[in-house]
């Protein structure tokens, strides 16, 4: 008994330490991480990893590595199985920290799935989950191979889900950047290894039918030489080895389909390879008739290669999303009670918690500076090149990097609900959003497996009863010509690249199916206040009647404006910031004209056609200012008690940086520029004239804005809209392209369907002429892979097109889908990505 426990250690203390202690993957000597598990030092390939370990062991739960380094056998493993089920690590509110999200009726997390090849894959996993009772949402990106799964908490757990996946031969785990970016390196040495076998193991095959076409063949009794018969055994036992292991997956993959009653891309591929091979096998035992070893060595070789680069156009297409991802720091210096410093986790930071940054960090989370002026690189979220100047109250996003001086921030929220993280989910679900074009790809797709079979059928029926000897042969050629593999590639990769490629300008696409529209917008409408301006306006001057109670006017004003988030409204609220607010009762904000209140008699703040029709008679000096004002061009509000005009307030707004620019190039793209604004005609009239605009409307209420864009849309107009405000909610809303600012109100962008990440409207036309790019990638992918099979499927059912091209063109195929869709103006890309290129 004394000598157990010892056997347990050595067993533990056996545990390879190259690898991670955690998931297994190879460990980098140059980042790897250590934490004491079981009495000795373990080695991590990330933090994520060891994060997970570390929650797991203070849970109290260390039994699982102990019993997991035991060796057991399969029975014990069975039993093991079942108690690691019971443990249910992941259904551990502090293991789930870093990766899960939701609130309390439900809970989303991000999986990576391990083993899915086509979209058959990912219809089986999607339509599996979504029988599980208690899963609400799921969808899986067959790029990125990332699922992202909603649940109600109350009917169904983590555990159980991830489960739900194993049952059917899959892998999944929660998804955490550096793990998964491990994960990548991992299945990239495979393929290479896989890659490189079947490129020097092939060259015998090939060599010898090189040999065999100049100087073998049969000789006048049909017998063919020794030196031919002993190449042909070698090259059966080498095709062997091929099949064996760098064709593996195929077969795997094909198998597993079956099993689960689906016919995937495996399928004909596993079926042209086991013809050929059968057929060759028959042949080296007779000592006569064609073989094909050289065909399935070439065949194999270019499958790998056009899975390779698919591979690798998948990575570089979600490349965007994983810089965002990996981009947060791991760690944060906490400021205790007591002002000392205390390093700590980043999952460890709350809302309220007391942060310092120095010079050349990044902000670990969203938070507000509450001592210190610092200027700060947004360009990693916005694509704002230069440095942006940060004082006491303004809000840091997780991501961006201080440049100059140390501050203490407050946190505002978690890692997981920081703007990084809003941004990427976003971004994700955009991708579940599909253009027609992706539809109708998919579908026929999935159905096309099932077609290529039935000609498979049809060709060897038809030979065969011809008498053909060699309808085998054609048969063989009829499965591997054809390629399903492009057509099931044509949009996902071009869509992926192109979500990245909007990140990467600084636009979040929240639904890729409006590229279809954006693509004809012919008519773009502009706000005026807070869209083409800064949407800050500054109060430059303020009038009084006479016979008021100032002190009282301002409190009152002080009052309304808390309660409006009108960039009107906080200019107000800057500039009577040391007064005193009263408890202004009944605010009512009316969107587009104002906000009214009681306070010792009813309050009116805002436009004057809004309180007009409630005045009584206007003081005459405040009517002089009012026209004077009007004259000027200056944005008018006003402020009544009950009848009688109390004040004026001027203010002043300048226009953002290269919008005169932009029109120009909306214009030269074919679409007309308008601007609807709430404000005067005459103040409209002003930005139209600066920014060459001749269509322009002043003075509408939102209701009118939203009529006027509808009797566009019944002239058969594609309008595209701007907004920032509230009260653009509703015209964003029945646009048929709507665009907001990141720093827009929430309704706003609620109602967007792209959001400018940055302050310029320069992106714009770069989002309109993607938009055009990606559909023309994408009609150009479904045309070649709708062209290829038409040509070749005809040659090959003739008999007019032998393995060795049809292993050829079918892996070009799918190849020549992934460069095109990798295929963007690489001249716009590289100077978006050195612009955003952030050193810390």
């Amino acid at each position: 008994m004394a000598n157990k426990p010892q056997k347990q250690t050595d067993s533990i203390e056996s545990h390879d330490s190259a690898h991670c202690y955690h998931c297994g993957l190879p460990v980098d000597e140059a980042t790897h991480e250590q934490l004491a598990v079981l009495g000795a030092q373990r080695d991590f390939c990330c933090h994520g990893c060891k994060s997970v370990c570390k929650t797991i062991v203070d849970a109290g739960l260390e039994d699982y590595y102990r019993n997991r380094d035991l060796g057991v056998s399969s029975n014990q493993q069975k039993d093991l199985d079942e108690l690691l089920d019971k443990l249910s690590i992941y259904d551990n509110e502090q293991v789930q920290k870093s990766f899960v999200h939701g609130e309390a009726n439900w809970q989303e997390a991000y999986l990576i799935l391990e083993g899915i090849r086509c979209s058959a894959c990912v219809w089986l996993n999607e339509l599996h989950l979504r029988q599980q009772p208690g899963v609400l949402d799921v969808h899986i990106d067959d790029v990125t191979q990332r699922a992202r799964v909603r649940w109600d908490p109350e009917q169904i757990v983590l555990s159980q889900i991830l489960a739900a996946i194993v049952s059917i031969g899959y892998q999944a785990h929660p998804y955490e950047p550096s793990h998964y970016l491990e994960l990548q390196k991992a299945n990239k040495r495979k393929n290479l290894h896989r890659l490189l076998f079947a490129a020097i193991i092939g060259m015998l095959p090939m060599h010898f039918a090189l040999a065999s076409w100049f100087l073998g063949g049969p000789d006048e009794h049909g017998e063919l030489e020794q030196w031919e018969q002993i190449g042909r055994w070698t090259n059966l036992f080498v095709t062997l080895t091929i099949l064996l292991y760098p064709a593996q997956e195929f077969f795997y993959g094909a198998w597993s389909d079956l099993k689960r009653k689906i016919i995937g891309m495996d399928v004909p591929i596993v079926l042209g390879l086991s013809c050929a091979f059968l057929l060759s096998v028959y042949s080296t035992y007779r000592g006569s008739g064609e073989v094909y070893y050289e065909s399935i060595a070439m065949f194999v070789l270019f499958i790998l290669i056009s899975r390779k680069l698919e591979h690798q156009a998948k990575i570089k297409a979600s490349d965007q999303l994983e810089r965002l991802a990996l981009s947060q720091p791991l760690d944060a210096r906490r400021v205790q009670q007591d002002g000392q410093l205390q390093t700590v986790s980043v999952l460890d930071l709350q809302p309220g918690h007391i942060i310092q940054i120095l010079p050349g960090e990044q902000v670990p989370v969203d938070s507000i500076i509450i001592e210190g002026k610092s200027s700060f690189n947004e360009a990693l979220i916005t694509g704002e090149s230069r440095a942006i100047d940060h004082g006491v109250g303004d809000t840091l996003m997780a991501g961006s990097v201080n440049y100059d001086q140390p501050v203490l921030a407050r946190v505002e929220s978690g890692e997981m609900e920081s703007t990084i993280a809003e941004i990427t989910r976003l971004a994700e679900s955009g991708l579940q959003h599909k253009p027609v074009q992706a539809l109708l790809a998919d579908k026929v797709a999935t159905r096309f497996v099932i077609f290529i079979l039935l000609v498979a059928f049809s060709t060897a029926m038809f030979w065969l009863y011809q008498g053909n000897h060699e309808w085998l042969v054609i048969t063989v050629s009829v499965l591997i010509v054809t390629c399903p593999c492009a057509l099931a590639l044509a949009v996902p990769i071009a869509l992926t690249v192109s979500s990245s490629r909007y990140l990467a300008m600084g636009v979040m696409a929240r639904d890729m199916s409006k590229i279809n529209r954006l693509n004809k917008v012919d008519l773009f409408v502009f706000d005026k206040t807070g869209t083409l301006t800064v949407g800050k306006p500054q109060l430059v001057d303020s009038f009084w009647a006479k016979d008021v109670d100032k002190r009282l006017a301002q409190s009152v004003l002080l009052g309304l404006v808390s309660h409006s988030e009108h960039p009107v409204a906080k200019s107000m609220l800057q500039h009577y910031s040391e007064g005193e607010a009263e408890p202004v009762e009944h605010i009512v904000n009316y969107a587009g004209q104002g906000i009214a209140g009681e306070f010792a008699g009813y309050w009116r703040l805002g436009r004057y056609e809004f309180i007009r029709e409630h005045l009584g008679k206007v003081p005459a000096e405040l009517e002089a200012r009012f026209s004077e004002a009007m004259q000027q061009h200056f944005s008018i509000s006003c402020l009544s008690r009950d009848d009688q005009l109390v004040a004026i307030f001027l203010f002043e707004d300048r226009l953002r940086e290269g919008n005169e620019k932009v029109v120009r190039q909306l214009n030269q793209q074919g679409i007309e520029c308008v601007i609807l604004s709430g404000d005067t005609q005459k103040s409209v009239a002003q930005v139209a004239a600066k920014l060459h605009i001749g269509n322009f409307r002043g003075g509408m209420s939102p209701q009118q804005k939203m009529d006027w864009v509808k009797h566009q849309q019944n002239d058969g107009k594609v309008v595209a809209m701007i907004g920032d405000g509230i009260n653009d909610a509703p015209t964003l809303a029945s646009a048929d392209i709507s665009f907001s600012l990141s720093e827009s109100t929430a309704l706003a962008n609620d109602n967007s369907d792209f959001l400018i990440l940055g302050s310029k409207l320069k992106v714009i036309p770069e989002a309109v002429a993607l938009a055009r790019k990606t559909l023309s990638r994408i009609r150009q992918n479904i045309a070649w892979a709708i062209l290829y099979n038409l040509i070749a499927i005809p040659f090959a059912v003739a008999g007019w097109v032998p393995p060795w091209a049809a292993a050829i063109g079918m892996s070009a195929s799918s190849a020549i889908v992934v460069l095109n869709s990798m295929r963007f103006d690489r001249r716009s890309v590289e100077r978006n990505q050195a612009t955003r290129e952030i050193r810390v």
